[in-house]
């Protein structure tokens, strides 16, 4: 592994330091990992796809040269593993492969515990910018194809004292080769994520524009709403480039991240970040139709507040019936009120991405076999659920070439529909009696648009890039740090899982 200094807290002097970090870097990962692996099957792409202009995009921001580059996807989030403490993990893959299983392998980089990222006003970000340099310094790495002579800090590995720079030093001064030549072309993550650790713009009005997207300046009131979905819409035209971001954030003294240091990213940063259908989607969109229509049918079932349990049980034993006509399992074991709808708040599924995801499918059939709509409102939140779920169907049953415009006309139809059920709610006014509005607008149903309208360009499948395989490997990663001493956290999972 390779150690170099970071920032973190002191909890004694409740200050800022620099201390030792464990990393793995991504070129001596990538001799020691797919060695085997000819390297002409990392760098392959799908004619015509997005991920060759992306790839050509990248070569000429970053003046690569001739020969074949790899492209490397980049992931972060976090994970509590104790009531105390969470694991921020940093880790990539190789994304230019045709095979499935080289796509799906995921490799950490860097991990440390929360309790340990600098508490300065900076909420952690100090930390987390120290960890993205040294990626970057793989980056720099990759780009040229040589391993280099010199540490991330600049220090000559002749002259450290480290452990493995000796070693280092013998690669360097040989000019061994990596096994691949690349960079970074694309990064997963979901929202809250970019808005904490990279400083992208948030969903909550913010700015002077009173932004709610971090790819364009639709806001919630102003010229650029984030309500319209049409083709017409004003936002469609305001998207954001990556050299205007920079030159607004250094011209206001805002933070820059240095993300937008890797090679390539000061001109193309803003686009090869990934918008993730599993967050944006699953986790989203579907949960807040799902929370909604099941509410309705909970109340058109004679269900209250006070008597809920026996309705309850009733939908859940229909939505298991539907299932089975599918071949499916129920989609969940049990349904409460509480999982619709909770308090004051406006309805919203609660329950993970797969589950929410599975009950789409087992609900659609539901209203289409056992509650067939009996009158127009009904019809369209019929065809709401329909569509929607048709949109995953067609993910879930990639045709290149085919399914792209599938896609789309399934998603806007979609969007389009549950806007129409939000305004029958409001035109017959039984909002005002509550403390909360039915088939809301939220900010990611307006990345929902940008998915299926700006990153479907050709033909490329948003299952290819949404983040199980990474909330996954986290989960091992997890599993890992609940099992070895909390105060070493980042350097003793990264040495059990290299082991």
């Amino acid at each position: 592994m390779y150690c170099t200094q970071i920032t973190v807290w002191d909890e004694v002097n409740s200050c800022p330091i620099k201390d030792d970090a464990h990393f793995l870097l991504v070129h001596e990962e990538l001799d020691a990992e797919y060695a085997g692996v000819p390297p002409s099957d990392l760098c392959e792409v799908e004619p015509a796809s997005k991920m060759e202009r992306r790839m050509a995009a990248w070569r000429e921001a970053c003046d690569f040269g001739e020969g074949p580059a790899t492209g490397f996807g980049v992931w972060g989030d976090a994970g509590a593993f104790s009531s105390r403490d969470s694991l921020y993990i940093l880790l990539w893959n190789v994304i230019t492969c045709q095979s499935i299983a080289l796509r799906n392998k995921r490799n950490p980089f860097v991990c440390f515990s929360k309790r340990g990222m600098c508490k300065c006003p900076c909420m952690g970000r100090h930390t987390i910018d120290d960890c993205l340099r040294v990626m970057g310094y793989c980056w720099c790495v990759l780009k040229a194809g040589v391993y280099p002579l010199v540490r991330d800090d600049g220090v000559p590995f002749k002259n450290s004292n480290k452990v493995g720079d000796s070693l280092r030093a013998a690669w360097g001064a040989a000019r061994r080769k990596t096994l691949v030549r690349g960079g970074p072309v694309q990064e997963r993550a979901d929202w809250a994520w970019r808005k904490s650790a990279l400083g992208m713009n948030g969903w909550k009005q913010e700015g002077p524009n009173r932004r709610v997207c971090f790819k364009c300046h639709a806001s919630k009131s102003g010229t650029h709403p984030f309500t319209d979905p049409s083709r017409s819409a004003t936002w469609r035209g305001t998207c954001v480039e990556t050299y205007l971001f920079l030159h607004l954030a250094l011209s206001t003294g805002a933070f820059v991240s240095a993300i937008f240091e890797w090679p390539g990213w000061g001109k193309h940063g803003c686009s090869f970040m990934e918008i993730d259908l599993m967050h944006v989607g699953c986790l989203g969109i579907v949960q807040y139709l799902l929370g909604n229509v099941l509410h309705e049918l909970f109340v058109e079932m004679g269900g209250t507040s006070t008597n809920w349990k026996e309705t309850c049980g009733h939908l859940n034993m229909l939505i298991k019936q539907a299932a089975r006509k599918l071949d499916k399992g129920p989609p969940v074991n049990q349904l409460t009120l509480n999982m619709m709808k909770s308090g004051a708040k406006a309805p919203k599924l609660k329950a993970k991405a797969a589950e929410s995801r599975h009950m789409l499918a087992a609900v659609c059939k539901l209203l289409e076999t056992y509650l067939p709509p009996k009158n127009d409102y009904q019809n369209t939140r019929y065809n709401c659920v329909k569509y929607l779920a048709l949109f995953y169907e067609e993910v879930a049953d990639w045709t290149p070439g085919v399914s792209p415009a599938k896609v789309k006309d399934y998603a806007r139809r979609h969007l389009e529909l549950y806007l129409e059920l939000a305004r029958h709610y409001i035109d017959d006014l039984n909002f005002l009696d509550t403390e909360w509005v039915r088939y809301r607008w939220y900010p990611k149903h307006h990345l929902f648009s940008h998915l299926v309208d700006d990153d479907l360009a050709f033909c490329d499948n948003p299952r290819d890039c949404w983040c199980y395989g990474d909330e996954s490997f986290l989960g091992e990663m997890i599993g890992v740090a609940e099992a070895v001493n909390a105060k070493v956290v980042h350097r003793s999972v990264m040495t059990t899982f290299r082991l």
